[in-house]
């Protein structure tokens, strides 16, 4: 599976309970780029794509990192990867590039065992400085 995460400078993904931000321009790129693939998460987070013209195609599962298979795109917001972390293919990492309150961290180890093979900055909706980086 591959995994997609918005995170601040410090790791952090929610500020109690809520997620730190959003932005369209990331939702645009994440749909531009599924080439097909399954695109899995849950009911919290498809509250952001529910607008989006392919959101018939998006699977809402709670249990969304348990079902998914290879190849399958799955955004996490609220979930802890860890458990699935052997069956994680890529991380895409958009950093806010800022510094906020947060409650729930990503575990940052996971990109340890991850090679960075890109990096890419480009200009959000609701920041004017978004990095992409993709761990493969």
């Amino acid at each position: 599976m591959h995994i997609i995460v918005c995170l601040d400078d410090r790791g952090g993904m929610l500020f109690n309970k809520r997620r730190q931000s959003k932005d369209s321009a990331i939702r645009r790129r994440i749909l531009s780029g599924l080439d097909g693939r399954r695109f899995l998460m849950n009911a919290y987070s498809f509250r952001q794509f529910e607008n989006e013209d392919c959101a018939d195609g998006i699977t809402v599962d709670e249990d969304f990192l348990a079902v998914a298979e290879t190849g399958d795109v799955c955004f996490v917001e609220n979930a802890d990867v860890m458990p699935f972390a052997a069956s994680i293919e890529s991380v895409t990492v958009y950093k806010w590039n800022r510094r906020y309150p947060s409650s729930v961290k990503f575990p940052m180890e996971l990109l340890d065992v991850k090679m960075l093979t890109s990096v890419t900055d480009f200009v959000g909706t609701s920041h004017d400085n978004i990095t992409e980086e993709i761990y493969k």
